[in-house]
């Protein structure tokens, strides 16, 4: 591929992005978490520099299926970050709690899961979240699988949310032991998303 097509390339995916979607649902476990650890004036803090950024969404008086902009999604992160003094860590835990108490998966699992089912449901739960990008499993056997996730480049610190976040939806199932690692980052130079799910079978 040369260098014209590869920037052709790359400014449809960034089109694409800043075209993509999330669910208004996705932003209230993260708001639950904070209120956790920091308290009401901890969720005050950050919505109020959500407003100050021009993000003017009160997601708690919105539908839980409300779409709103993918970048709303990455600024909110940044935010927790600037206002609270977080680190990736705490991103990556918030990440982790999110699928515990989140109305999308409540609604899409129910309440027992298989390590299996996860997987093989993952690109319509995918779908559910976010209006773009393509999430599947790309191997499966006992005690390993690995998920590529393509055309979905927010940030670096989306990606550690979403590590914890799919450590979270682990965290549901049966499995013993359950480590997840993303071990292809676009942001690092790879052609696309990769996370690997190791657990004993």
């Amino acid at each position: 591929m040369n260098l014209e097509m590869k920037n052709n390339k790359y400014r449809i995916i960034n089109y694409c992005i800043m075209e993509a979607k999330c669910r208004v649902a996705t932003f209230l476990p993260n708001l639950e978490y904070i209120k956790l650890k920091r308290g009401e004036e901890g969720v005050n803090m950050v919505m109020n520099e959500m407003w100050k950024r021009g993000h003017r969404y009160d997601f708690i008086k919105m539908k839980k299926m409300e779409w709103v902009p993918i970048e709303v999604r990455k600024e909110f992160l940044e935010v927790v970050i600037d206002v609270l003094g977080w680190d990736k860590g705490k991103i990556y835990e918030m990440g982790v709690n999110a699928p515990r108490v989140s109305f999308i998966m409540r609604h899409f699992f129910g309440l027992l899961l298989t390590v299996r089912r996860v997987f093989e449901e993952s690109p319509q739960m995918w779908k559910e979240h976010y209006s773009a990008g393509n999430l599947y499993a790309a191997s499966y056997e006992e005690g390993h699988v690995t998920m590529v996730l393509k055309d979905f480049d927010v940030s670096p610190l989306f990606c550690e949310y979403l590590r914890g976040f799919f450590k979270g939806v682990s965290n549901l199932t049966k499995a013993k032991d359950m480590k997840v690692e993303e071990t292809k980052c676009t942001f690092r130079g790879d052609p696309y998303h990769e996370y690997t799910f190791t657990w004993e079978p």
